[in-house]
């Protein structure tokens, strides 16, 4: 199961800063957590664990089996604030493990330890707890209160009793991990994540967590009902559950913002008529296979599903074609759809969007198929065979997926370049890029770009600029009236801008796109002399 976690709350009398809101109390704090169906939580004062224990006997009094409350604590140490945890049915383990770590002042603002993070997660694992970076995104995190990348950091990051960060800003979720952002503090970041994994294999991965940090109990509601906290999958609500989702991140733990509100899935399909008339299936959210003996049906099966969506064209030349096929599917956005379609002719498709049936298009639900063998005949001597590849590539590949947003989401361009420079890199291959500007983009896009080019420089000694263009008409397709002695750039002072410039024109820049100005030239042509620089090919 996938239950809801908040692992990082206060509560009234363990922690200074939550004296304001005498409502914050264990018992309060379980009783929102259940009425909200989050399943694990934690109360992780500043250095106590003063109400630990007192939360932990309530909830299973009052709700045996329902949820799992962890002793836990915030450790102010030498390098930010470590959240630990430990066994709820071993509570004496983390008071042991506050006794080791000499707290100085612990009931006041400024307590804390002279210990180093990495050495308190150290005490923390000998106690037979686990640790998270709390919110490294603060000054009170690692990240945010450690400048640059010293020993310290790589200390934090190659601990194997530290399993996971916290961020607070979910823009954040990605950070130490081969997803973080295509800047210098993204590359150093993620240089430091690979030199985990050379010393914590079987942990290499981080979970990323996000928990409500509540403070008052008005704040703790607000994040439970939100649910931008954590989900976790265990099989049962026990420690050892929750050891085992945190060292198996990538399968066991997700951030409730990064779940998507619906995921695109075909949800059955029903056919008349051919070799599986009155034949319904009803496809599993999960993973569907179709088992059965050498022609029973299985591959038809495929084949009309892909009919009845649009993108199998060869089915109805065959006897086994069905004479009508219905496919109902529902997409990202949780919109259903209705495709209907009739031997010989295109698919009808309707979709519910706010309570009303309207029409849509073949392709408004789309899907990658492959037909029995298709790879394997691409794959066999593509060399020799360019057009099967090229066809294959014209089948399966839309530009309009092509994301120009300069966000690093998963999926945008500037991660699919990052990943592919990664991969060249580390095959010892030199690669260059050929810039294009002036395709309408404005000054910030530009410099997200050159930015990002110089960060990839850094991190994988690449890419070098081969060529520099500003976007223009193209003279065989522009209007009569095209004049090439207009071409030439008016002025020394456009001369310059363009300097490094193969190809420009202020007089001809693409239809609907504004020429610049020279200040913006200035601006990016000063941003690109280290870029091009750096090029030694």
């Amino acid at each position: 199961h996938f239950y809801t976690a908040d692992l990082h709350i206060h509560s009234h009398g363990g922690s200074h800063d939550v004296a304001k809101d005498p409502t914050m109390t264990p018992e309060a704090i379980v009783d929102t957590a259940v009425a909200n169906d989050v399943r694990i939580i934690a109360i992780t004062d500043h250095n106590s664990a003063r109400n630990t224990e007192r939360a932990i006997d309530y909830a299973s009094a009052k709700y045996p089996g329902q949820i799992l409350v962890l002793a836990g604590v915030e450790v102010t140490t030498a390098h930010g604030h470590l959240l630990a945890y430990f066994d709820p049915g071993a509570i004496e383990h983390l008071r042991n493990f506050i006794g080791r770590i000499n707290i100085v002042r612990p009931t006041i603002p400024d307590g804390h330890t002279a210990m180093s993070m990495a050495d308190v997660a150290t005490e923390a694992e000998r106690a037979g707890g686990v640790c998270i970076a709390a919110h490294i995104d603060v000054k009170t995190g690692f990240e945010a209160g450690i400048d640059g990348y010293p020993n310290a950091k790589k200390d934090i990051l190659s601990h194997p009793g530290i399993l996971g960060v916290e961020v607070r800003d979910a823009e954040n979720l990605g950070w130490y991990s081969e997803d973080d952002v295509p800047t210098a503090q993204g590359a150093n970041r993620t240089n430091l994540f690979r030199q985990r994994a050379a010393v914590a294999a079987a942990r290499a991965v981080l979970a990323h967590v996000q928990n409500s940090d509540a403070h008052r109990l008005v704040d703790l509601v607000a994040a439970h009902q939100a649910k931008c906290l954590t989900r976790m999958k265990m099989e049962h609500l026990c420690f050892e559950g929750f050891r085992t989702a945190l060292a198996d991140p990538d399968a066991r733990i997700r951030a409730s913002v990064k779940l998507p509100r619906a995921i695109p899935r075909i949800i059955g399909v029903h056919c008349e008529g051919g070799f599986l008339h009155g034949e319904t299936y009803r496809i599993s959210d999960n993973l569907t296979c179709f088992i059965g003996g050498r022609g029973t049906g299985k591959s038809t099966a495929i084949r009309c599903i892909a009919h009845g969506l649009g993108i199998e064209t060869d089915l109805p030349q065959f006897d086994n074609c069905p004479d009508s096929v219905v496919v109902y599917c529902e997409d990202a956005q949780g919109i259903p759809y209705r495709y209907e379609r009739m031997r010989g002719s295109v698919p009808r498709v309707h979709a519910m969007e706010n309570g009303k049936v309207m029409d849509g298009s073949p392709d408004s639900f789309r899907v990658e198929y492959y037909g029995q063998g298709d790879l394997a005949i691409v794959a066999a001597d593509p060399l020799s065979r360019p057009d099967l590849l090229q066809d294959f590539l014209d089948r399966h590949t839309n530009l309009a997926d092509i994301d120009l947003d300069e966000d690093t989401r998963p999926g945008s361009w500037l991660k699919r370049c990052n990943d592919a420079f990664a991969i060249l890199s580390s095959a010892d291959i030199k690669f260059g890029a050929a810039l294009l500007f002036g395709l309408g983009e404005s000054p910030r896009e530009r410099g997200v770009l050159v930015e990002a080019i110089r960060s990839w420089q850094n991190a994988y000694g690449g890419p070098h600029p081969v060529s520099l263009n500003w976007a223009v008409q193209h003279p065989l397709r522009s209007m009569a009236t095209y004049d090439y002695l207009d071409w030439p750039l008016p002025t020394a002072d456009w001369q310059e801008a363009f300097e490094d410039f193969g190809e420009a024109s202020i007089r001809y820049p693409l239809l609907g796109v504004s020429p610049p100005s020279i200040g913006e030239l200035r601006e990016l042509r000063t941003s690109l002399v280290d870029v091009i620089t750096n090029t030694q090919l």
